[in-house]
């Protein structure tokens, strides 16, 4: 069973073996955890949007060596498709997904920064991310950010 542990650090500050975050296609400018990871890698997520190498859209999946301004060596990022059609049912699956995506990589520790909702306050995001954790399979451990990335 994986571990869930609550911290109070931002995306850049979260020790693991890889940050997990999501991306939009309707969020420019990027917002929330990814524009913090996007700050820290000196813009390089809003240069691959501007070429074309990144778009956001669901199931798109993009793993970055960080430097070193973050704790995580790598950055896990998951497209989520359009952030204004995200109700509660479909940021539960957003949720899944990314930690599906983050077993299938083989990754033990695991940190997660994920966008704030209005309709999801912070026990009902706990409550998402310990049910989806459920049979996570290879995750020994995830670190859940309360730090409020706003989007």
């Amino acid at each position: 069973m994986t571990a869930l542990e609550i911290v109070d650090l931002p995306a850049d500050r979260l020790p693991g073996e890889a940050l997990a975050v999501v991306c939009f296609e309707d969020q420019r400018p990027l917002a929330g955890p990814v524009a913090v990871v996007d700050w820290r890698l000196d813009g390089k997520l809003t240069r691959m949007l501007l070429t074309g190498e990144l778009s956001g859209k669901t199931g798109e999946r993009l793993v970055v060596q960080t430097n070193h301004k973050f704790t995580a060596p790598w950055v896990l990022l998951a497209g989520c498709g359009r952030y204004r059609t995200l109700d509660r049912s479909s940021y539960v699956l957003l949720v899944e997904r990314l930690l599906k995506v983050a077993a299938q990589a083989g990754i033990a520790e695991l940190a997660l920064c994920l966008p704030t909702a209005e309709y999801i306050d912070a026990a009902e995001l706990e409550r998402i991310v310990r049910e989806a954790l459920i049979g996570s399979g290879r995750l020994a451990v995830c670190r859940l950010s309360r730090v409020a990335h706003f989007s």
